[in-house]
């Protein structure tokens, strides 16, 4: 059988069983025709059935004229679908830096922006004589020249190989952002793909799938909790990962928490804003955890803030005011309750705390000082008996057990009778010591004078400094000479009454209870009577 070839360009073809002749000698044609010797086929016949058949079935040089001869724009146009299909899949075309053909749909368009999410290493653009000659014919073979959705997807595969070096794994994927500012649909095998570039607190880099990771501008929201992306994501990617919700609870938990492990006010405040700590599952999680920042600096549980009269720093504090609107009820967002102050069970509870120590010192003395004192000016009515006060050691002792010094220190060490007393802490002030009646240096010799169950029974009930302040307005100076008239005649037998004035400067104190009391020994005026009291006098 002899067949007719389409042009003089058509390469000399070896095919079993098969002659090609000149067809530029009609008389010949006609009488092999005519015989039925040979056949005249079109040329889409000999591009499909003599040319494609070459191409697949040669390689090298050898293959060149067929793969040529084919890629003719010309011959192109003739092709049908089904053959293109087949020259699509077919690796016969030349890659640059590379001796191995790729088929063309493999291929890129090194001028498209396409060819940026490709690796050196692939060895996807064409020759540049190929490319040169027969561009258009590689786009009709599918050569990849647009940034699509199925170009996207292969990408994301590659990129989660992870086998290329991950500062050029990140360059890629930022170009493909920047190519694709829309996401394409992607099934649950795609969104499981770790092709994200990312890393937590500072850490290495690497490659996270779109649920493990988040974008930096939302650092104060997932900068402990998820590893973050330096690269520009678009906003619809963004909202197709899903970037725009809370993250699960876990997460939202570990970002409260290592803010407060790391003191970063800025953080929870973020998440007050975001109004991420208000949902149940979230707030109750809360009630145990110590997240509250105080005045001091610390954190608290929510039951140990409160918006005053709370300074009792690290067991309870006031709230920090920068966070004020967010628990008192002014912000539209969040509402967290947190108590005005600490009431006295609040109060009741630190000091158990505090006594339950051999020893108070540093901050704890402290916080014992400032509740002692918050007992004594807003709880005055209350049951104190069962309170604690810290000694001098600053081991807490109850208070029947301890003394007020009110005289400072002065003349305990040359005072035998003050060798077996233990005394209060010297930062107590007098006015708290006064106000919780703890038991002073006069209090402990009137007990060893009269017995403290006397002293129990005819103790003064009125405050002694009001009761002398009244009675020098009732009875002002020029009046006591009649009342010490008036005391001798009560007496009924006196019948003389002496006035003394004793100018002495120093008397010793070698007889007085305690030497200190030495300071009130001086110059007086002494009156006297010669009067005598019996039994029909009533005493006073």
């Amino acid at each position: 059988m002899a067949v007719s070839p389409i042009d003089d360009s058509l390469p000399v073809i070896d095919y079993a069983n098969t002659i090609f002749i000149e067809k530029s000698d009609p008389g010949v044609v006609q009488i092999l025709e005519a015989f039925g010797l040979a056949e005249l086929p079109s040329t889409q016949e000999i591009l499909e059935k003599f040319i494609i058949p070459k191409i697949t079935s040669t390689s090298g040089e050898i293959r060149t004229p067929y793969s040529k001869f084919v890629l003719k724009s010309s011959n192109m146009q003739l092709l049908s679908r089904q053959a293109k299909e087949e020259l699509a899949n077919t690796s016969f075309i030349p890659v640059a830096n590379s001796h191995l053909p790729k088929c063309p749909l493999h291929l890129v368009d090194p001028e498209s922006d396409a060819a940026g999410l490709y690796f050196d290493d692939e060895n996807v653009f064409p020759a540049p004589d190929y490319l040169k000659e027969f561009r258009e014919s590689l786009k009709l073979l599918q050569m990849i020249t647009a940034v699509t959705d199925c170009v996207v997807l292969d990408r994301l595969r590659k990129y989660s190989g992870g086998l290329e070096n991950i500062a050029e794994i990140s360059s890629k994927v930022q170009h493909l952002f920047n190519t694709a500012p829309k996401p394409p649909s992607m099934t649950t095998e795609h969104r499981e793909l770790r092709w994200i570039p990312a890393s937590l607190l500072g850490e290495e880099i690497r490659l996270y799938n779109s649920h493990e990771c988040r974008d930096k501008s939302e650092a104060a929201l997932f900068k402990y909790s998820m590893p973050l992306t330096e690269l520009d994501v678009p906003m619809r990617w963004k909202t197709d990962f899903g970037w725009f919700r809370p993250p699960e609870t876990r997460h939202i938990l570990k970002q409260l928490d290592e803010a407060v492990a790391r003191s970063d006010n800025a953080v929870i405040t973020s998440l007050l804003i975001n109004d991420w700590l208000s949902p149940a599952e979230v707030s109750k999680e809360l009630d145990d955890r110590t997240w509250v920042p105080g005045i001091a600096g610390g954190y608290y549980r929510c039951a140990d803030v409160f918006l005053e009269n709370a300074e009792f720093h690290p067991y309870v504090d006031v709230l920090n005011s920068q966070f004020r609107e967010y628990f008192d009820g002014t912000s539209s967002k969040v509402k967290f309750a947190v108590g005005k102050a600490p009431g006295f069970q609040k109060l009741k509870d630190v000091h158990d705390i505090l006594v339950a120590k051999e020893k108070v010192e540093g901050i704890d003395l402290k916080v014992f000082v400032s509740l002692l004192d918050a007992f004594a000016t807003r709880f005055p009515e209350a049951d104190l008996t069962t309170l604690c006060a810290p000694d001098a050691d600053g081991i807490p002792r109850h208070f029947a057990d301890i003394t007020a010094d009110i005289t400072a220190g002065r003349a305990h060490a040359d005072d035998p009778q003050m060798m077996d007393l233990t005394f209060i802490h010297p930062t107590i002030t007098p006015k708290t010591i006064k106000s919780l009646k703890i038991p002073t240096i006069q209090d402990r010799f009137l007990e060893r004078i009269v017995g403290p169950e006397f002293i129990q029974q005819f103790e003064q009930e009125q405050d002694l400094t009001s009761l002398i302040s009244d009675t020098l307005q009732r009875y002002p100076i020029e009046s006591t000479f009649g009342e010490y008239l008036a005391n001798a005649e009560d007496s009924r037998t006196a019948s003389k009454i002496c006035w003394v004035a004793d100018e002495t400067a120093k008397y010793p104190a070698k007889s007085l209870i305690t030497p200190y009391l030495s300071e009130c020994q001086g110059p007086a005026l002494f009156c006297y009577n010669d009067g005598g009291i019996n039994d029909t006098v009533p005493s006073l």
